[in-house]
C-alpha cells in the first residue's frame, strides 16, 4: 500500500463479534445433534444476559441453519472444518508465507458459508444487538480510524476515503466503503474476520480491485506474496515510490509522458509493489493525472516569474510537504518535484520555456472570450 497505517489503528469491534460468532458456532457444532440456541453466544447488557442477534434476528438465524444443514455427519469432519478455520485467524500471515494453507471446504460448505459471511456482512451488522453487543458501530470505527490516520486514501494518495460534516455526530457521518483485503467470493471465511477489513476510496475498492485476488496470480494460478496493510505488517511503499518525466521534441508541449518509478528494491519489496500497482491500477491513474495536468498545476502552484525563479520554486517544493497524508495527489505532486529538483538546466529550460507558452496561450485565449462576452 503506498502509505502505513498507524500502528494503534483499531479493528472494527462490529466484525470482531461476527466472527467470533461464526467460530462458536462452528466450534460448538462439532458434538451438537440439534440446532439451537447453545449453538450461539450471549452477552450482557444492562445487567441482563441476552441472546445473540444472530439467533434471535429470524433472517440471520435462517442463514446459520443453512450452514447447519450441510455440515457433515462426521464429529471428525465437522472437527476438521472448525480447526481450518481457526487455525487461519492470524490473516497477514498469509501474505508472506506462500506454502501455508487456506481454508479450503467441499463445494456445499463453500457455498452456505458464502450465504452466511455475505449475509452477515450485509444485513446483521447493522442489527441493533449487534452494535450493542460491539460497543460501537462500523461508522463510530471509521471515524476512529481517520482519527488515527487520515481522510485520504492511503492505498493510493489520490482520494479522500469520504467528508466529514460539522455539526454531525459520529454515528451519521458519511463513511468510507470497507474494502475485503481478501474478497468474500473466494474467502467466505474471512468475510466477517476483523483483519480484513479497511476503509478505502472508492475508486480502489470498487473501480480498480474489484474481486482480484492479492494472494493468487491470474495468469499462473500460483501463491504469491502481496502487502498486508493492517498490524503487525502495516506493508507501505511510499518511500520507495518516486516519478520520472519524459520530454519530446515538440518545444509546444515537450512532456511526453510522466511515469512511475522505484527505487532501492529488494526482490521481496518488488514483487509486492507490482501486485498493488496491478491491482490498484495505480501507475495508469497516476500517469494520466499528472501528465494531463502538468502545466497546469505548475503555473498554478509555482507561480514562478522567470525562470529563476522557476527553479527556486522547484527546489521549495521538492520537500516532503506536512500535507502529503492528507491533500489528494499531495504526495505525488511531491515526487514530481523532487524529479525535477535533479534534473540539468537544458532539461529544466525545456519545460520552463512551454510553460511560458502554455501561459501566453490561455491568456489569449481569455482575452479573446472575453471580446465575444454578451
Amino acid at each position: 500500500m503506498l502509505f502505513p497505517i498507524h500502528p494503534n489503528t483499531p479493528q472494527c469491534k462490529v466484525f470482531d463479534i461476527l466472527n467470533r460468532e461464526l467460530l462458536h458456532f462452528l466450534d460448538k457444532s462439532i458434538h451438537a445433534r440439534n440446532f439451537t440456541h447453545h449453538l450461539f453466544t450471549s452477552f450482557d447488557l444492562e445487567s441482563n444476559v441476552k441472546k445473540s442477534a444472530c439467533w434471535t434476528n429470524k433472517l440471520t438465524r435462517n442463514k446459520f441453519k443453512e450452514i447447519w444443514d450441510v455440515l457433515p455427519k462426521d464429529i471428525a469432519d465437522r472437527q476438521a472444518i472448525y480447526n481450518q478455520i481457526l487455525n487461519a485467524q492470524d490473516i497477514y500471515s498469509f501474505f508472506n508465507n506462500v506454502t501455508l494453507e487456506l481454508p479450503l471446504f467441499s463445494n456445499d460448505v463453500h457455498k452456505a458459508l458464502k450465504s452466511l459471511t455475505t449475509f452477515l456482512y450485509n444485513e446483521t451488522k447493522d442489527l441493533a444487538d449487534i452494535k450493542k453487543q460491539a460497543g460501537e458501530s462500523i461508522e463510530e470505527h471509521y471515524q476512529n480510524f481517520i482519527r488515527f490516520n487520515s481522510e485520504l486514501c492511503w492505498i493510493c494518495g489520490t482520494t479522500l476515503l469520504s467528508q466529514n460534516r460539522t455539526g454531525v455526530r459520529a454515528i451519521n457521518q458519511w463513511r468510507a466503503d470497507y474494502d475485503h483485503i481478501l474478497c468474500k467470493d473466494k474467502y467466505p471465511a474471512f468475510t466477517v474476520h476483523p483483519g480484513n477489513f479497511i476503509p478505502t476510496c472508492h475508486i480502489c475498492n470498487s473501480k480498480a480491485k474489484g474481486a482480484k485476488d492479492l494472494l493468487v496470480c491470474p495468469t499462473t494460478k500460483l501463491r504469491r506474496k502481496a502487502f498486508y496493510p493492517l498490524t503487525p505488517l502495516r506493508d507501505a511503499c511510499c518511500s520507495f515510490v518516486k516519478t520520472k518525466m519524459l520530454l519530446g521534441e515538440d518545444l509546444n508541449s515537450p512532456v511526453v509522458e510522466i511515469k512511475l518509478a522505484f527505487s532501492k528494491l529488494t526482490p521481496n519489496i518488488e514483487d509486492k509493489i507490482q501486485i498493488w500497482d496491478s491491482v490498484y491500477q495505480i501507475s495508469g491513474r497516476v500517469n494520466h493525472y499528472l501528465t494531463t495536468r502538468f502545466y497546469e498545476q505548475i503555473d498554478s502552484q509555482l507561480r514562478a516569474n522567470d525562470f529563476n525563479d522557476f527553479l527556486a520554486q522547484l527546489k521549495r517544493h521538492s520537500s516532503l510537504p506536512s500535507d502529503c497524508r492528507n491533500a489528494e495527489w499531495s504526495f505525488w505532486w511531491f515526487r514530481l518535484y523532487e524529479f525535477l529538483n535533479t534534473q540539468n538546466t537544458d532539461f529544466l529550460e525545456k519545460i520552463w520555456v512551454s510553460l511560458e507558452w502554455q501561459i501566453k496561450r490561455n491568456q489569449a485565449e481569455d482575452v479573446l472570450s472575453s471580446v465575444f462576452e454578451i
